[in-house]
């Protein structure tokens, strides 16, 4: 057999002290690097310590760790809207865009708009019941992921909730146990979500307020729109 030719590299998750201490000796060892992260800066936990009681303080060591890995032309450095196209991006709304990050304020955040029936929610997904809008009604915008994310909706007329992710999965609440205000709580990776508010019959309106939230807030707690 013909020998394959093979050209070794390194493709190493998250850009972390760790991984950014290993991208560094694999790159001296003279093998090319890729470094992916989700975030929008490198870093990960060096960023969210202030001070340490001894030894080379956070900032120290995160600044050493970016200016080398900086320097070495055999790291490359990807985020993850590069390795993984936003497929929502240029997605329309009819009610506007939410732009989230870690530790957003106020929280909740709330916004307000009108529902429509206008097409089957089962097109969205097959266990999504009620009517929906033939657009979003809100592009959410994630520039940090979040663990968990609490998405709910309250209005004086029996509503549902639909999330599509960016990563694609759907995530449906339709209340169809008897209460009236849905929530959804879910990790949500960085890019857009497609939010949709929808009603239980076809051709059906209704005023509401989304909010999102941290917090374990209700819908209930939410102001009627």
């Amino acid at each position: 057999l013909d020998p394959i030719p093979v050209e070794p590299s390194a493709l190493i998750v998250g850009a972390g002290p760790a991984g950014l201490t290993a991208a560094l000796s694999i790159a001296r060892a003279g093998f090319e690097v890729t470094v992916v992260e989700r975030e929008e800066q490198a870093g990960g936990n060096l960023r969210r310590l202030e001070r340490v009681l001894e030894g080379p303080q956070p900032r120290e060591l995160l600044d050493d760790l970016l200016t080398r890995a900086e320097a070495e032309p055999k790291i490359e450095e990807l985020d993850e809207k590069s390795v993984r196209p936003d497929p929502f991006a240029e997605s329309l709304s009819s009610q506007g865009e939410v732009v989230l990050h870690a530790g957003f304020s106020p929280d909740p955040l709330t916004v307000v708009g009108k529902a429509t029936g206008e097409v089957p929610a089962k097109g969205i997904h097959r266990r999504c019941h009620g009517w929906v809008g033939a657009q979003p009604d809100y592009l959410v915008r994630a520039t940090t992921a979040f663990l968990k994310l609490h998405v709910m909706a309250r209005s004086e007329q029996d509503i549902l909730l639909v999330v599509r992710k960016p990563d694609g999965r759907v995530l449906c609440n339709d209340n169809r146990y008897g209460k009236t205000d849905p929530m959804i709580h879910s990790d949500f990776p960085i890019g857009t979500a497609q939010v949709f508010i929808g009603t239980r019959s076809e051709g059906r309106e209704a005023s509401y307020r989304l909010g999102f939230s941290e917090l374990k807030w209700k819908p209930s707690e939410l102001e009627l729109p």
